[in-house]
């Protein structure tokens, strides 16, 4: 029977993809900063990421920036962080 590897990132994966957008959009523009996270959507103002992270906003996130805000907040999740560090021989 082979073994595998704990993946702490599991649940980082698994947060990402089932929660809603807009609380994940809210989540990221807290530690990444709103200007990032308009950036990685592909729009130019940061009122649009205040906007769909209180639900004022009800433009249909693109496939494509929805899969790139959820892949980053994917990486950016706390328990991620601290795999990779631990990894690299960092200390989160």
């Amino acid at each position: 029977m082979a073994l595998t590897k704990p993946r702490p990132d599991l649940s980082a994966y698994e947060r990402a993809t089932r929660r809603e957008l807009t609380s994940l959009i809210g989540e990221l523009a807290e530690i990444l900063g709103p200007r990032l996270v308009a950036y990685m959507a592909g729009v130019g103002e940061t009122r649009a990421v205040r906007e769909w992270a209180d639900g004022q906003r009800s433009r249909e996130t693109q496939s494509q920036a929805a899969s790139d805000l959820r892949i980053a907040s994917r990486t950016s999740s706390p328990s991620t962080i601290r795999q990779r560090s631990q990894e690299h021989g960092f200390k989160a």
